[in-house]
């Protein structure tokens, strides 16, 4: 009798537990799958993800981002109840990691990603510890719901009592709101391309934005003049900007004055202008670096014109002096083109030309971007190895310790050499070279975001440092042409704590500005030359005009965008960037959002004004960047350019045997 009594109670009990069971099942998936729920909180985060990119929830984008919403839910449910559910529940899935990743990319690259970025998927998994670097706890917000909505939509079929589907109203729902959602993309193609991704997001859509993007721009009045002959295209671009030829700035060099140098060209990772004679409590920043200013010609008002592909863009315009794209990485979108360059300039003039860079020459397609520009041959973490490896790649000590022997050995040849140097140390987000900087900051100040960047500076400067004893032992100084210059930021305006703000205050003695956060150094070393320091407004798509005229090398037959530092003639210069640009000799232009965002700065101290009017030769910046992208699409395809990205080209050759290892 016990015996079926107790048979009894394990029966009533396993009941009992599938009853309970079946009832938190079912409660969970009455919470979490009727479409209204996820709907509202795929809604909430699209809003959420607004705030963090654009600055803005609101904006007449704000229409077309919620009825996209709208849109997902609608036409998921008409597939049926049960499909709904599971189709719904991974679109939000996706949508919420997209949003996430939007919101990184903005916040790393300061630009809205267009879908066309997704070329340059493995290039974003190789910046994962800048990424994380960033990652934040408000991110994990985007994706906490995701389990139980996968859950509730793929594990508890059987709590569901299905309903029919009124599949019409559900298309008619999701058809007319995908229908406005198009209309807002329509207008933001039919509105002319300015570059700047966060406000077009902010007018039309985060969604209609990215709509827009899918489909290529023609500029035929452009393209009509890119396929000029270059003299044409040059005179357009003069017209452009406003340039007049024929004088030169006081003091300036005679032109070809250092005809058949060396050039040595050291572009610094992350290195703005405010470091340069600056000190923190009582200690030089980049002493060194100070001391090249004090012996050549320190150009303070120069500015980083860099696009989607931050360092590599630097690259790509210092070497060729043309706009970087507006759509993507030039490393990539130019990848396949025989451009115009400094390095072809100079391998007619009889130079040896090579760049130098520790990375894997993979990152940034900087494999196709080499041959693209012409260099005879470059240096990557296949000749530097993996000694010392900071961040990137090895150290900047190894960079310029092994890359010093190669321009030993080039020096010894009966020609010139040209050679350009790539560092990374100083990469964010800095830890590892701020442990090997010799500048002292304690407790919150140095464990702070732009502490850690300043002792990465310290670092960095040290080692160029060491690199000019080591060229002034090797007699290479008195036969070389120097230049020294910045790539992009280092300081962000993200995350900055009140530690931060104080450390800049007394970097600065003022507070960080807008305008200094484009602001880079430039500072270029002759033999002969009187140290002086000039405070003409100059861009990176000016160093090779001012390096060209140094070496006396012609630019009339190459369309180039800048110009030289030593003409005196108008600035007028630009960047694709996320929000527009404007600079010239009288003002830094940053357009804002909306209208009451814009700012105004003075170009020669970086000094913000209280309020000016939008530059009347705005559009002009606008053309330029047309103009360029136009001119470089229509060049020749280069000669073994392989389209790939990511993919090392003659990998089946011997090494020894081609140029580019």
């Amino acid at each position: 009798m016990s015996s079926q009594y107790r048979r009894g109670s394990r029966e009533t009990y396993k009941m009992d537990l599938q009853d309970r069971l079946y009832a938190f099942g079912a409660g969970i998936a009455a919470i979490a799958s009727p479409p209204t729920v996820v709907g509202v909180l795929l809604a909430i985060k699209v809003l959420a993800a607004r705030r963090l990119m654009l600055g803005h929830i609101w904006g007449m984008g704000f229409i077309a981002d919620v009825l996209a919403v709208v849109a997902v839910v609608a036409l998921s449910y008409s597939f049926g109840e049960r499909h709904g559910r599971r189709t719904l529940a991974v679109l939000a899935s996706l949508i919420s990691v997209a949003l996430v990743i939007g919101v990184l990319y903005e916040s790393y690259f300061d630009q809205v990603p267009a879908l066309g970025m997704l070329a340059l998927a493995k290039q974003a998994l190789s910046v994962g510890e800048d990424a994380s670097a960033l990652f934040t706890w408000r991110y994990l917000l985007f994706l906490a719901d995701l389990p139980v909505i996968l859950f509730a939509a793929f594990a508890f079929d059987i709590f569901y009592e299905t309903e029919p589907t009124d599949v019409r109203r559900q298309l008619a729902i999701g058809g007319a709101s995908l229908a406005v959602v198009a209309l807002f993309g329509v207008n933001a193609f039919r509105t002319p391309d300015s570059g700047d991704t966060i406000t077009a997001s902010y007018r039309h859509g985060i969604v209609g934005f990215e709509l827009s993007s899918l489909v290529p721009r023609h500029d035929e009045a452009t393209e009509k003049v890119a396929n000029s002959r270059a003299s044409i295209l040059q005179a357009q671009i003069d017209e452009t900007t406003g340039r007049q030829y024929g004088g030169r700035r006081p003091l300036a060099p005679n032109k070809g004055a250092f005809a058949g140098k060396n050039l040595i060209m050291i572009q610094v990772e992350a290195l703005q202008a405010g470091c340069i004679g600056a000190s923190i409590n009582g200690q030089e920043v980049t002493p060194n670096l100070n001391r090249l200013v004090a012996r050549g010609l320190y150009f303070p008002n120069t500015y980083s014109q860099i696009g989607r592909g931050n360092t590599s863009d630097a690259e790509f315009m210092s070497n060729t002096s043309l706009y970087p794209c507006e759509q993507q990485a030039s490393s990539v979108a130019y990848a396949t083109k025989e451009l115009p360059s400094l390095p072809r300039l100079l391998n007619d003039q009889g130079y040896d030309t090579f760049t130098l860079h520790t990375n894997d020459p993979r990152f940034w397609n900087r494999f196709q971007l080499y041959p693209a520009l012409g260099f005879n041959s470059y240096y990557d973490n296949s000749f530097f190895g993996d000694q010392d490896f900071i961040a990137y790649g090895a150290s900047d000590y190894v960079l310029f310790d092994k890359g010093l022997n190669v321009l030993i050995q080039a020096s010894q040849a009966e020609r010139p050499f040209y050679a350009q140097f790539v560092t990374t140390s100083s990469h964010y987000p800095f830890r590892e070279a701020a442990a090997r900087g010799s500048l002292m900051l304690a407790g919150a100040e140095g464990d702070s975001q732009t502490g850690q960047y300043l002792r990465a500076m310290s670092y960095a400067d040290e080692q160029i440092g060491w690199f000019m004893e080591r060229l002034e032992m090797a007699g290479l100084v008195d036969n070389s042409i120097i230049v020294v210059y910045g790539d992009h930021f280092g300081m962000r305006y993200e995350g900055a704590t009140d530690v931060d703000l104080a450390l800049r205050r007394q970097l600065l003695g003022h507070n960080y500005s807008r305008a200094e956060f484009f602001n880079i150094p430039l500072i270029v070393l002759a033999p002969g030359q009187q140290p002086r320091t000039d405070r003409v407004v100059l861009g990176q798509i000016d160093i090779m005009p001012t390096v060209c005229d140094m070496l006396g090398v012609d630019l009339a037959e190459t369309p180039h965008f800048g110009r030289s530092a030593f003409d005196d003639t108008p600035t007028l210069l630009t960047r694709p960037s996320s929000m527009h640009l404007f600079i010239d000799d009288q003002m830094l232009y940053l357009a804002g959002v909306t209208e009451g965002e814009d700012r105004w700065y003075s170009p020669v101290n970086q000094v913000k004004r209280p309020g000016g009017s939008v530059p009347a030769l705005i559009d002009n910046t606008t053309s330029l960047l047309h103009l360029s992208d136009a001119y470089v699409r229509q060049l020749p395809e280069r000669e073994g350019a392989t389209g790939e990205i990511g993919r090392v080209p003659y990998l089946d050759q011997d090494i020894e045997l081609t140029p580019f290892r």
